[in-house]
C-alpha cells in the first residue's frame, strides 16, 4: 500500500496495483468549508448473467 498527499491535509490510498482504495480528509469542515464536490470515474461492470 502506498500513501500520497494529493495536497494539504488530503491523502490517497493505492493498492499494490496502484489502484485508489481510500481518500482520507483530515479537518475536513476547515478544508472543504461549506461546499462538497467529488468526481471520479468508475469501471463498467458487467451484468451478472
Amino acid at each position: 500500500m502506498q500513501t500520497i498527499t494529493v495536497s494539504p491535509g488530503v491523502h490517497a490510498d493505492f493498492d499494490v496495483n496502484q489502484k485508489l482504495i481510500g481518500l482520507e480528509v483530515l479537518d475536513a469542515a476547515e478544508v472543504l468549508g461549506q461546499k462538497l464536490q467529488f468526481e471520479m470515474a468508475l469501471p463498467a461492470f458487467a451484468d451478472a448473467a
